[in-house]
């Protein structure tokens, strides 16, 4: 099988390193020639997967793309799989083993829709289909298989939890979330089940994002809200905005606490807004971790989980065979 993957995550490096990598790979390595590709981008992790009739040449052009774009050392924080290694790789992240938030469900989509459009825009090799929709299957198999990884508490449950303790139980927090990601469609799927939160939607398109005014009784804003954020009380950043939208010098004169949460990648608040004594800042790692505390509770079950997937694996490549 002729395929390989160069990739950076949560687990091989800092926040800053990731976003300056998914900056050059989003918006530059559509145009490369000479190699099928599949570009799986999120908030934790960017990986390039490939297939080509050269995987060592190839990969040596990915990494020569990289150093003539990135100035900042990064390649001991890469890794690199080949052939059936790549595979098991794969088919760990569809789990939701690999995430930041361990077995988190979102990562299928997310990698069905990187999958997705790559088929659209170009023609890929059998070698790429097939690792790719067996890897899916492998990874919604051992979910069900596996319920005791599941996370405890999600990503939702966190941030509501967040607003408790730091903003305590007001009414009529004032919620800015910036972006009609899916990830904010989650959030404010969850949060229309909670009291006391008055949301403002931010978003470029006002017209995709019609629907959640009715569906979760929210207000949508045009992007030039953002520049307003300092009335708000509670700030979700979850855009793919490639620029910080939220800077220090913009801080001044605060009245009361804010909390925001940057779930963007790249990141849309500037990390030293967090020195203003007003304001708590979290970002996607940040998080992750508050999730992840009991994660040693999981390891068991995890050892058990990757025996499955190897062996399911090494079925699918004799298949393909």
């Amino acid at each position: 099988m002729e395929v390989g993957v160069v990739g950076i995550n949560h687990k091989s490096s800092l926040l800053h390193l990731r976003e300056a990598i998914s900056k050059v790979v989003t918006s530059s390595f559509e145009e490369e020639q000479g190699f099928s590709r599949i570009i799986l981008s999120t908030c934790n992790r960017t990986e390039i997967y490939f297939s080509g009739e050269d995987l060592p040449d190839i990969h040596g052009r990915i990494l020569n793309r990289l150093r003539a774009e990135i100035k900042a050392s990064f390649e001991q924080q890469l890794y690199s799989y080949f052939h059936r290694d790549c595979f098991f790789h794969l088919a760990q992240v569809t789990t939701g083993l690999d995430s930041a938030i361990l077995a988190e469900s979102d990562i299928q989509r997310q990698v069905k829709l990187a999958y997705m459009n790559a088929s659209l825009n170009e023609e890929l090799p059998s070698s790429l289909h097939f690792m790719f929709q067996k890897s899916l299957k492998i990874g919604k198999a051992i979910r069900s298989l596996f319920p005791e990884i599941r996370p405890k508490m999600t990503l939702e449950q966190m941030l509501y939890s967040l607003r408790r303790n730091l903003l305590g139980d007001q009414k009529n927090i004032s919620v800015l979330m910036t972006g009609n990601s899916q990830i904010n469609r989650k959030i404010l799927a969850y949060f229309r089940h909670t009291k006391g939160l008055d949301i403002t939607l931010c978003t470029r398109g006002v017209s995709s994002a019609k629907d959640l005014v009715e569906k979760y009784g929210i207000r949508i804003a045009l992007w030039k809200e953002v520049e307003r954020w300092r009335g708000y009380q509670f700030i979700i950043a979850g855009s793919n905005y490639p620029e910080y939208l939220i800077r220090p010098e913009q801080s001044v004169e605060l009245a009361a606490p804010i909390l925001m949460v940057d779930l963007s990648m790249p990141r849309n608040i500037d990390p030293a807004i967090i020195r203003h004594p007003l304001i708590h800042l979290f970002n996607v790692d940040d998080i992750s971790n508050l999730i992840n505390q009991s994660k040693h509770q999981h390891l068991q079950a995890m050892r058990r989980c990757l025996s499955k997937i190897e062996n399911e694996v090494s079925k699918q490549i004799i298949i393909f065979r």
